[in-house]
């Protein structure tokens, strides 16, 4: 179902200047979410105001498309410095970094079986591949970018992924290193997200609300909005549907 999403976002957000990073459907104590993770395309840092604006857009098409037959809440935010992973080019962009990898089903290794791998992304092979045919190479015992050994590294079969993200690096975070002449400007990251909750419209009705537009049907209210500093989770957002069906199991 997270796939069915993916494909309808993709479009939506490029067409407004964004990279959908991923998508993810899950279920949590108050139900199904979707979280959808966006970037600039200009690398810009994704803010407030382009979370409310994808979470405005997606909300439109998925009560037209209506993707998902039951109840669920959209959640959009920045992908935070611990962003995830999901196609060969964002392991190309980040070779060298220390990424945690979880597999859709253990893989052979010399040792017996394995389903988690941490290590620094050595290389993404062969080059120019599409995702279907990307094998990332991972060092586990390689503890700095210089330290990666291709001899020595799992080759892991994209397609076989369940998700990946990058492992934050809180010293560089903690102590950055300014370009020689600049000051670093005040201020810090933020990992955005936008959430509007109102009810599910009919097919073909735009029903969706973006938080803080006004009360939702029903009087709902069509929430607020909050961020929190990278790598950490914002306050939870919602855009609620009224559900019809019985509730599927969760996307492998």
């Amino acid at each position: 179902m997270a796939d069915r999403v993916l494909h309808l976002a993709e479009p939506v957000c490029a067409s407004s200047g964004y990279e959908l990073v991923d998508v993810r459907f899950v279920m949590e104590q108050g139900g199904w979410v979707i979280r959808v993770f966006i970037d600039r395309v200009d690398e810009r840092p994704v803010d407030l105001d382009d979370c409310e604006r994808v979470s405005r857009e997606l909300s439109a098409l998925f009560d037209v498309e209506d993707p998902i037959p039951h109840a669920y809440s959209l959640e959009v935010s920045s992908p935070g410095i611990d962003r995830p992973l999901r196609t060969a080019a964002h392991f190309r962009r980040f070779v060298g970094a220390t990424a945690k990898i979880t597999m859709a089903v253990p893989v052979p290794v010399p040792s017996g079986e394995r389903r988690n791998f941490r290590g620094v992304i050595v290389a993404v092979e062969p080059p120019g591949c599409v995702d279907a045919e990307a094998i990332i190479l991972v060092d586990v015992d390689a503890v700095t970018a210089d330290q990666g050994d291709p001899a020595r590294a799992f080759r892991i079969r994209l397609a076989d992924v369940d998700q990946a993200r990058l492992v934050p690096d809180w010293d560089a975070v903690m102590h950055p290193n300014p370009k020689p002449g600049k000051q670093p400007k005040p201020g810090k990251q933020s990992n955005k997200q936008s959430k509007s909750k109102g009810a599910k419209a009919p097919v073909g009705t735009a029903g969706g609300h973006a938080a803080g537009a006004g009360p939702g049907p029903h009087g709902a209210p069509t929430g607020a909005h909050d961020g929190a500093p990278a790598g950490q989770p914002g306050n939870p957002g919602t855009h609620d549907g009224d559900g019809h069906g019985a509730d599927p199991a969760q996307d492998a």
